[in-house]
């Protein structure tokens, strides 16, 4: 349990860098994580990370070879994942994308099992999950493929634009996660798909966790007035012009690495 602990208040931590959390949402979180962890069952699968993810790797070559896979439109896949996903608190803002809609599509393609958040494998397969922390924190999917050597899974966050800048809406790259990007460039569909912590680069990092820490001392010091209760947040636009054909292989270079 100690390892746990430690683990999940890495977590809060790495959150609260990044949204500005104060210390009742941070140990909301925290509980929120302990209370899905207890609810998940004890069986013999075990995470291994030098088991390959052959399944995952030939479903994101699949899609770096058509971006146009993550242009098209599921309405009944949107609807199945909203059915998945937490109702309280969200708006309509938050629904499925027609991108993640179509994320969904392609991994049942390659085999992969849409899960419930509450739902864990209990055999082995390929097994893919919703937004597994809510709608209002990162991570929209995690693909697992279960084995009886053992377990892998990879987190996954998707971004998307019609043309080439993207926004990001109080969030920012994470660390061992893959972002699948999908972006326009003179009417022609790309793909960029890298890891969280390769992607910036250091000049805009620290300039992002400035902006974070300013974020956090002004939430932090913000008092109710009447009947407004004051918050801020980002919306901060990150240009596609970083993804170069060179810089986009090499990022890809390493996710396959990675699942090899």
């Amino acid at each position: 349990m100690p390892e746990i602990y430690d683990k999940l208040y890495k977590i809060v931590n790495s959150l609260a860098d990044q949204y500005g959390f104060d210390t009742d949402k941070a140990m909301e979180l925290v509980e929120d994580r302990i209370d899905t962890l207890l609810e998940e069952p004890t069986n013999d699968i075990t995470n291994v990370n030098t088991i390959p993810c052959e399944n995952i790797k030939t479903f994101l070559k699949k899609l770096k070879a058509y971006p146009d896979l993550l242009k098209a439109n599921y309405p009944e896949m949107i609807k199945i994942l909203h059915a998945l996903t937490d109702k309280k608190g969200q708006g309509t803002g938050n629904m499925p994308t027609n991108q993640e809609a179509c994320f969904a599509i392609e991994a049942q393609n390659h085999g992969f099992k849409l899960l419930k958040k509450a739902e864990h494998p209990s055999e082995n397969g390929c097994f893919i999950k919703y937004q597994p922390n809510g709608t209002q924190k990162s991570i929209d999917f995690i693909l697992m493929e279960v084995s009886p050597e053992g377990s892998r899974s990879v987190m996954f966050d998707l971004k998307h634009t019609k043309n080439k800048s993207f926004y990001w809406n109080d969030g920012w790259f994470e660390d061992d996660v893959v972002y699948v990007i999908s972006y326009t460039i003179k009417k022609q569909n790309k793909i960029y798909i890298g890891f969280g912590h390769e992607t910036p680069t250091t000049l805009d990092r620290e300039a992002m966790a400035q902006l974070i820490g300013i974020k956090r001392k002004l939430n932090s010091e913000n008092e109710n007035t009447g009947f407004l209760r004051k918050y801020i947040r980002f919306a901060n636009q990150y240009s596609c012009d970083q993804f170069t054909d060179e810089f986009c292989a090499e990022r890809w270079a390493s996710v396959e690495k990675f699942l090899a």
